[in-house]
């Protein structure tokens, strides 16, 4: 009898998670993948177009299954990409490709382990919006947007990452604007910006970088000035992985999610500020070895996913409104190809980076330029320019996720899924059940990837969330296995 699976989204979760279900099951599978776009496995993430937007991270970090490590850079030497793009390469042989191959690479992965029929198991994209779900009576059902219902005996959550926020003053209802661009992700999105623009970007982690490395290599801006709060800028990678001595050393780029909790946090009370004290220290203690930064927070960066559990609320909530920024841009590095596009027009003065935040908008009545007043961060001053467009590169919405997400709300509505009391995704158990409105967790209903935020901390990068399906494939399985044993004992 074969078990039919049912996941919603198809970007990068959906296609880890498919693929080491298609390679660990004992049984036959029909999975069927909601999902609009016309390729399964990029997202928004890994369907950019713009050759400037690239990995942030190694190929060797970044795996669609744990078991087969090396399969991104094998597959890079075998389709020529490296002969194709020599500038993804840096002397020692690590390698930040376009966010595009990647996207590339998912898809081929996908469709040939699908072709293989494995036990005689499919995989079915059924290209259409996803507008409400539900769970009753042991079946998962999903409406699509066209009508039909896609029906299967377990349904997966995979719907990625919530779309940037739009932090007051920046409204929705200016989405429409000329010179407003609030999601620069989207391809084609920049090509609003006009030539010779002066321009203004807003919040100044990796979206800002990428933005501004295709407004520089394509010449759109005369002048750009990059605002956040903080004024915090992604950090650079480590110092083994941008090496000139021709030797590539792997492990500097993996990410380890078997490392144990390190020693010394498990010495020191669980909260946000002596963890983050204690952090600082071995830091220091490294620095005073010769060893990088890097080393020791990765240690950590590893550990999230079981040390964020053990924290209180209160500590997540205080981490999340005043430590979040710092980790963020420690955890998130630059790709050293964007970074050196960036540095060399901040030598030349066509970048500025200032931490400010936006106080108000103007739109003026030609409608080609904005007026906005930042407010500076240290002094508190207040000045008002003019620029040709502005583009909004803050973080992500999680507070309104669900409004963005129709399947998301109608599970909520129907008390199937309870937001996290972090606002950041949903409540999940350990094996990424999701936990309905009264806190019973449901084995037919998984959320997974980046919507677990709230339960695990950091299950945003391609390696933990390969890792998080790693650990939930074994139980799917043996859940649709004695699903299957009991209906076959009722009389199949």
């Amino acid at each position: 009898m074969t078990a039919r699976i049912t996941i919603v989204g198809g970007g990068f979760t959906a296609a880890t998670l498919a693929i080491q279900l298609l390679r660990r099951t004992a049984v036959p599978l029909d999975i069927a993948v909601v999902e609009p776009r016309e390729h399964l496995g990029r997202g928004l993430a890994y369907s950019a177009i713009d050759p400037d937007h690239r990995l942030n991270g190694s190929v060797d970090a970044h795996c669609v299954d744990p078991e087969q490590p090396d399969a991104l850079r094998q597959w890079c030497m075998e389709t020529g990409l490296f002969h194709r793009d020599p500038e993804c390469l840096l002397p020692n042989g690590h390698a930040f490709i376009r966010r595009g191959d990647f996207g590339e690479f998912l898809s081929d992965q996908l469709a040939k382990l699908a072709s293989e029929r494995r036990l005689g198991s499919t995989v079915r994209h059924v290209r259409d919006l996803a507008v409400a779900a539900t769970v009753v009576d042991g079946q998962a059902q999903v409406t699509t947007a066209n009508g039909s219902t896609v029906a299967g005996a377990l349904m997966v959550i995979a719907t990625g990452n919530p779309p940037q926020a739009l932090r007051f003053p920046l409204d929705p209802k200016d989405r429409s604007r000329p010179q407003f661009i609030a999601q620069p992700l989207e391809p084609g999105s920049l090509d609003r910006v006009p030539a010779d623009a002066k321009v203004l970007v807003v919040g100044g982690g990796l979206t800002a970088l990428d933005v501004v490395s295709t407004l520089i290599r394509q010449q759109r801006a005369r002048q750009i000035h990059v605002v956040s709060r903080h004024g915090l800028r992604p950090r650079p990678q480590a110092p083994a992985i941008l090496s000139f001595d021709g030797t590539r050393c792997r492990q500097a780029a993996v990410v380890d999610l078997h490392r144990p909790i390190p020693d010394y946090l498990k010495e020191v009370p669980r909260t946000a500020r002596h963890w983050c004290v204690a952090l600082r220290a071995e830091i220091g203690r490294a620095a005073d070895a010769g060893r990088p930064w890097q080393e020791p927070f990765d240690a950590v960066r590893d550990v999230v996913w079981r040390l964020w559990p053990q924290l209180p609320l209160d500590q997540k909530l205080r981490f999340l409104r005043r430590l979040r920024v710092f980790y963020d841009v420690h955890r998130f590095r630059a790709p050293p190809t964007n970074l050196a596009i960036v540095l060399s027009a901040e030598a030349q003065g066509r970048v500025t980076f200032s931490a400010a935040s936006v106080a108000s908008v103007r739109y003026l009545d030609s409608e080609e330029r904005v007026e906005v007043e930042l407010l500076e961060t240290a002094s508190a001053e207040r000045t008002w320019s003019e620029f040709d467009a502005v583009i909004n590169c803050t973080g992500l919405d999680w507070t309104n996720a669900c409004l963005h997400n129709p399947v998301l709300q109608s599970l909520v509505d129907q008390g199937r899924l309870r937001r996290h009391p972090t606002g950041m995704g949903f409540d999940v158990s350990v094996l990424c059940e999701a936990l309905d409105c009264e806190g019973s967790a449901n084995p037919l209903l998984r959320v997974v990837g980046p919507p677990t935020s709230g339960v695990f901390g950091d299950p945003l990068g391609v390696s933990f969330i390969a890792g998080q399906a790693q650990r939930i494939v074994p139980d799917i399985l043996s859940t649709l296995t004695a699903r299957q044993h009991r209906q076959c004992a009722g009389g199949c």
